[in-house]
């Protein structure tokens, strides 16, 4: 930056960023008991930091509109219209930004401690603020027993009509799912494999196919005093699987055991997925790798399961498991895969596919309560399952065009908002 006091408002910004993510993270941490401290004091801290990194965005974007003004002076009287409009832009973006931050502010002062300011008085007339899914004056004993107790009553009804409305085709995958958000929740999770890595972990079994999310459940952690989890993969799955009979369920490797899939073989259900190496029921042949070529396979063969040893380059190699093979068939492709594989490749990404089309659009808003972001991906979710039913029951409709789920967003949001309009007439 040219100018000095530019230059010292941005370092104190960046100062100030960089502490808050830290003093977040800590009292995070004490809300999900992985720390003895007080988390109020350091969610307090995290969001004096935030305030003061907006009041410092603030102060720049107002140092540099004078700047550009004083510029735009200069430029005026030379006659250079090419650098007089650059400047106006500029300046435009400037002020777009101090409202934007003035906006934020807002919103931070209103989490400060009752009687600073506006703290906690904002209007009701703002929806994120008043909304609630549950009596508040019953949360308090609920939430002993039930962390999801603030928005529990709604998701169980929903969860309840997402199995009525479709029929899975053969393939159903059971994956997590990891929704955006950062702010004081007492199950939040941290995933560094994910794309946003801090979140809300939902279990979820979608159509491999059209990626119709046919069930869902809320990982809520474990209550205070209780001990951990044990064989959460294998519950899970069979929760997710309950209701469907004839399936295949395609998972990854935290889920599947050879102790499942004789459970969902009981369900008239079979398994497809990756395995670990360090499960005791894996022959120790099959794990080993000296000797062994680029592109060869292992089979393993049970009375109600098959496990296949694929070696894709040296030194390496892939295991996947299957109750719906009974062969040892290979592809024809150069690699020689084995159909096993090829099969789990095609039908493994139902959830990720949810997951890729409700953030390209959604109706997420920037919030720091936990049930409003549930009530959010209800709403995406919700959107991305009626548009698979839509286009399954019209097939020709828009065929051929690439934004077809957008334009039917686009409708849906006119027929839902059009009988209000119409009753305000």
């Amino acid at each position: 930056e040219e100018d000095a006091g530019v230059r010292w408002i941005s370092v104190l910004t960046n100062v100030a960023d960089q502490l808050y993510y830290p003093c977040e993270h800590v009292a995070w941490a004490a809300d999900a008991e992985l720390i003895k401290v007080r988390s109020d004091k350091w969610w307090l801290f995290s969001t004096v930091l935030w305030g003061t990194s907006l009041i410092l965005g603030i102060l720049r974007s107002l140092r540099v509109l004078l700047l550009l003004k004083r510029k735009l002076k200069k430029y005026g009287r030379n006659g250079e219209s090419s650098r007089h409009t650059q400047l106006c832009r500029q300046m435009r973006g400037e002020l777009l930004s101090i409202i934007s931050s003035a906006a934020d502010l807002s919103n931070a002062v209103h989490w400060m401690p009752p009687g600073f300011l506006w703290a906690g008085c904002f209007p009701s007339w703002l929806i994120s603020r008043v909304i609630r899914f549950d009596n508040r004056e019953t949360r308090a004993s609920r939430r002993e027993r039930d962390k999801l107790a603030a928005i529990r009553d709604v998701w169980d009804k929903w969860v309840e009509i997402l199995p009525l409305l479709y029929n899975p085709g053969p393939h159903v995958t059971v994956d997590e799912r990891l929704v955006p958000f950062r702010g004081h929740c007492p199950f939040q999770q941290y995933m560094p494999n994910k794309p946003a890595k801090y979140g809300i972990k939902i279990w979820a079994a979608c159509d491999a196919k059209s990626s119709y999310a046919w069930n869902m459940q809320v990982y809520a952690g474990k209550l205070p005093g209780e001990a951990s989890e044990k064989n959460q993969g294998m519950r899970v799955v069979l929760q997710m699987s309950e209701g469907l009979q004839g399936h295949n369920i395609t998972c990854d490797n935290f889920f599947i055991s050879y102790w499942l899939g004789d459970e969902l073989q009981k369900r008239k259900l079979t398994i497809l997925g990756t395995i670990r190496k360090n499960k005791p029921e894996l022959p120790s042949e099959i794990l080993k790798m000296q000797g062994r070529p680029p592109h060869s396979s292992k089979f393993v063969f049970t009375e109600k399961a098959t496990v296949v040893s694929y070696c894709p380059k040296k030194n390496k190699n892939v295991l996947v498991m299957s109750t719906m093979h009974t062969d040892a068939s290979l592809s024809t492709r150069e690699d020689k895969k084995p159909q096993m594989i090829l099969d789990y490749n095609s039908t493994k990404g139902g959830v990720d596919n949810l997951d890729k089309v409700t953030a390209t659009y959604s109706c997420q808003r920037k919030t720091a309560r936990w049930p409003l972001v549930i009530f959010y991906n209800i709403v995406d979710v919700s959107a991305c399952n009626a548009f698979v039913l839509w286009t399954e029951i019209n097939q020709h409709w828009n065929v051929g065009k690439l934004y077809r789920r957008r334009l039917f967003l686009e409708e849906l949001g006119k027929s839902l908002v059009t009988p209000e309009i119409q009753r305000r007439a």
